[in-house]
């Protein structure tokens, strides 16, 4: 049983992991900082002296030893995320097994992990809570000095991951060694003791970075700033949007199947017999192309009668019905819109206020914070699992709050995937003790709790689900569930976008976004050897065009301004690069300005405007004066330097 339980969990950990795998192919700007980074590293700069880095140093170490494993390909990065989430699915799933010995509890733990859909550069935010987790709760069974030590070191790797992890995961360190050792010495030297070991292996980065920007109050001080822009920035409060019992349960009509098909009418009909006609047969004029051209919407009166339509002496014509057959052709009404037509209980419609991305994530966000409140109020009942105190439950829970805390803000649809880990594990917590606490009760009463429990999971899946398009997804690799030449379609544009190699090959005969034809441009014409500038934070620039940072950073926060050392910095590489290219564009220019006045400056001295891309924004290439093009690229001649 054991086994099968754990092989039950492993399958559902290759799930998360494949389905991650696939998203990885669809990519935002941010996905790409860290990558960008790497490439940094790889090609000889330093962190922080080089290029600017306030702790992400795991991320883009693992995605330069990626790529040098799997080449240069998006899916080095794939296979990373794909990685880390199935271990945090798993180590979910076995902790929340050994904790309630239910594996339908430790099942709903895992599939959070496999409806979830966080960002590609957030598994960070998977991996390192899934282990803290796991570490946490053997320290509360067995506080031993090993354990604390353990919980040392990982506070640590959190922290390399990004700083804020450490401090997230250091507060958990300390609440999990109250609720072991209560308000004591103990607790006291417990603390000491991962406190050391996480600050040993800290100071040497610290140190690090102290020596390249000539003291450690300068890192601090940068770190800070690019830390409150991230996490202060978009706080507000989240709205609950199921408010109706048809926000939780709705059927449609009919009319938004029904099909929809062409009639010409005879020229001498009269728009009286006409409308006699529509009104007959139950149709509405959808749109009209000329004088006797209509397209028309069936109704449920309509198709029982298509032969008697056929036949009215006014109507030359139908376009999209086989009139042999009397019946509407299935290339204009395909087979699920026709069921759903024909069958309310397939127009029934589940939480219908979630079906909006938005709306989904502020209820998601709702739920992860209402989660840990509620397994500090299953703590007020005698049923909890064997394994789980009442003061274990009530600390885990705070610290699930915290990361929460850290985590959550907006736009909400986008963060919630990245908050998931310790509210999943309290989830299946939770779950398991209303299994204990309804099995006690009548049978009405044990029925109608298990149904509201039932909603509630539905709302969270579902809100999870939508908030990351996960079902779009999903649909979209099935061929919209139509055609197999259309998955087969699909497949070949995900597998092309993770194996080309480079990665902008894959682009190269398609019509790309402008900055991926901008990095295209960079990748041909800009020599190995030197390297490019962007004004503006668009990191898969520097990933596709496989060209290095000629500043030191990927985003330009006006709060930079106040600090003379990074403008400094800034403006003596720039200077000392003298790239040959330089991309900016109009609407965001003038927040590199405000940062790094001097560096805008000598790029205005220096560089001239040699082509322009006009998109929702005017792009510029600035090529510099004292360069001179070997030939021209593409139909509007841009300078060549290769």
């Amino acid at each position: 049983m054991r086994s099968r339980a754990y092989g039950l969990g492993a399958g559902l950990a290759v799930l998360a992991a494949l389905h991650k795998l696939l998203y990885a192919s669809v990519l935002v700007n941010d996905d790409f900082m860290h990558r960008a980074y790497g490439l940094q590293v790889l090609g000889g700069d330093r962190p922080i002296r080089d290029f600017f880095d306030y702790g992400m140093v795991l991320m883009y170490a693992v995605s330069a030893a990626a790529q040098e494993l799997f080449g240069y390909r998006l899916f080095a990065e794939a296979f990373v995320i794909a990685v880390m989430v199935g271990i945090s699915t798993f180590l979910a799933f076995a902790l929340v097994k050994r904790l309630t010995d239910s594996i339908l509890a430790a099942a709903l733990s895992a599939i959070v992990f496999l409806v979830a859909m966080p960002r590609g550069y957030g598994y960070p935010k998977l991996i390192v809570y899934a282990v803290a987790a796991v570490l946490w709760w053997r320290y509360s069974d067995k506080p031993v000095a090993a354990r604390a030590v353990a919980l040392g070191l990982w506070t640590a790797i959190a922290f390399y991951w990004r700083p804020d992890h450490g401090a997230y995961v250091a507060m958990g360190v300390i609440l999990v060694m109250i609720s072991a050792h209560g308000l004591s010495r103990q607790t006291m030297a417990a603390c000491a003791r991962a406190g050391i070991v996480a600050l040993a292996l800290i100071a040497p980065w610290l140190i690090y970075a102290s020596v390249q920007l000539g003291g450690l109050g300068r890192f601090v001080e940068s770190g800070t700033i690019a830390a409150v822009e991230e996490h202060v920035t978009g706080q507000t409060v989240p709205r609950w949007p199921v408010l109706r019992v048809s926000d939780l349960i709705d059927v449609e009509t009919p009319e938004p199947y029904a099909p929809t098909f062409g009639v010409r009418w005879t020229h001498d009909s009269s728009a009286e017999s006409r409308a006699r006609v529509l009104a007959e047969y139950g149709l509405t004029v959808a749109s009209t192309r000329d004088e006797v051209s209509q397209t028309v919407r069936a109704s449920e009166r309509t198709l029982p009668a298509l032969r008697q339509l056929i036949a009215e002496p006014i109507l030359e014509d139908t376009d999209g019905i086989e009139r042999g057959a009397a019946r509407v052709s299935s290339s204009n009404w395909p087979e699920s819109q026709r069921r759903r037509f024909e069958h309310w209980w397939l127009r029934v419609r589940w939480l219908r206020a979630l079906d909006e991305q938005g709306a989904a994530g502020e209820a998601a966000t709702i739920l992860l914070f209402a989660l840990p409140a509620a397994a500090v109020a299953v703590t007020a009942r005698k049923y909890l699992p064997e394994k789980v105190t009442r003061t274990q439950l009530i600390a885990f829970a705070v610290f699930a709050l915290i990361v929460n805390f850290g985590v959550l803000r907006t736009p909400f649809h986008i963060r919630a995937g990245d908050a998931i880990v310790l509210p999943a594990i309290l989830l299946g917590i939770i779950a398991a003790s209303l299994q204990h606490v309804t099995a006690t009760m009548q049978r009405a009463g044990r029925w109608l709790v298990r149904a509201i429990a039932v909603v509630v999971v539905l709302m969270f899946m579902k809100s999870l689900a939508v908030a990351g398009q996960s079902g779009e997804r999903i649909t979209w690799l099935a061929g919209e569930w139509e055609s197999l030449d259309r998955a087969r379609g699909a497949w070949e544009e995900v597998t092309g976008r993770l194996m080309s190699s480079p990665p902008i090959d894959y682009w190269r005969n398609r019509h790309p976004e402008v900055t991926l034809r901008l990095a295209a441009y960079a990748r041909e014409c800009v020599p190995e050897t030197d390297r490019i500038l962007v004004l503006w934070f668009a990191p898969e620039i520097y990933y596709y065009s496989e060209r290095l940072m000629a500043g030191r950073h990927v985003f330009y926060l006006s709060q930079f301004s106040g600090l003379p050392f990074e403008r400094e910095m800034e403006l003596a590489k720039i200077g000392r690069v003298q790239p040959p290219v330089v991309f900016t564009r109009e609407k965001s220019e003038r927040n590199a300005r405000e940062a790094f006045p001097e560096a805008l400056d000598l790029v205005k001295r220096d560089y001239h405007v040699a082509g322009s891309i006009e998109d929702n924004d005017r792009y510029l290439i600035l090529v510099r004066n004292d360069r001179v093009p070997q030939r021209g690229y593409g139909p509007k001649q841009w300078p060549c330097y290769r």
